[in-house]
């Protein structure tokens, strides 16, 4: 199914404001769960070095290695919070317009996978 097959079907289920947004950097499915599991190991280092850190905090302002842990904390989050924000996007995410927001109905990585969540929610049959 092309764009423009999936586009019809849906704009009749969802009515003329409908949009739709590509992510052609989007992640795939398996892409999205391997973001997600290496997010959540990101987050438990995260944790951790949070730990490190406050207890340290809390003695000596002023030591290198605690200047050294906050960089260290800063890069796991960095890199924590990318691949948290990877791991929820779609290549192609289908809504309606409601003024000033746009609220998502579905997603998916291909028209395909989008006409399939579509009838699992019940806006197709």
């Amino acid at each position: 199914m092309n764009a423009h097959q999936a586009l019809t079907k849906l704009r009749k289920a969802i009515g003329p404001k409908i949009g739709w947004h590509e992510n052609n950097k989007a992640l795939d499915a398996a892409g999205r769960a391997a973001a997600d599991i290496e997010a959540t190991k990101l987050r438990e280092q995260e944790r951790a070095l949070k730990a490190e850190v406050d207890a340290l905090r809390a003695k000596l302002l002023d030591v290198p290695e605690y200047i050294e842990l906050c960089k260290r904390l800063s890069i796991v989050r960095k890199r924590a919070d990318n691949e948290q924000s990877a791991s929820h996007r779609y290549r192609i995410t289908v809504g309606k317009s409601m003024d000033i927001f746009f609220h998502v109905i579905v997603e998916g990585d291909n028209w395909e996978d989008v006409i399939a969540r579509a009838k699992e929610k019940g806006i197709l049959k």
